[in-house]
């Protein structure tokens, strides 16, 4: 009779632990999906803020690459005809291109000539997935008005 109570007994603390892993095999799932949710919201923001950066210089530059240019450090700025690169370390400080985690796009199609309207579009990404979607996008415009004659 004894034995059938410690057997029943084991029996109950082997089934009560075999709950309890399941039960924080989850619960560290959980903990592991939040910290990369997280993480992801982190980056997301900051690439906000740096695409807000790059459309208002792009506004108060009236789309010059060239003013661009002299609004971000030189060394984290990678400027071409038509494309600005500003490029970003882990802790979204400006860095250079080699030892970049993130890069800040903008690209520019259209004339700056009167009565024209320059197009600009801003892509955030993480270098370190090249094939993935970029982290944040921002399409913008500029008008430039046809001068009318001084009377």
């Amino acid at each position: 009779m004894k034995h059938s109570k410690s057997s029943l007994f084991l029996m109950e603390m082997i089934i009560s632990i075999m709950f309890f892993s399941l039960a924080s095999a989850a619960c560290i799932q959980l903990f592991v999906k939040a910290h990369f949710l997280d993480k992801d919201s982190i980056a997301q923001n900051n690439a906000v803020v740096q695409a807000q950066n790059l459309a208002e210089g792009f506004g108060g530059c009236d789309g010059d690459l060239a003013t661009m240019k002299s609004l971000f450090p030189s060394d984290a700025i990678t400027p071409t005809d038509h494309e600005l690169f500003i490029y970003f370390d882990a802790e979204w400080k400006y860095i250079d291109a080699e030892d970049a985690v993130y890069c800040a796009a903008l690209s520019i199609t259209g004339e700056r000539s009167p009565g024209s309207m320059l197009h600009g579009h801003i892509a955030v990404t993480e270098l370190d997935a090249p094939d993935s979607d970029p982290i944040y996008t921002l399409d913008l415009d500029q008008y430039f008005p046809e001068r009318s004659a001084a009377k």
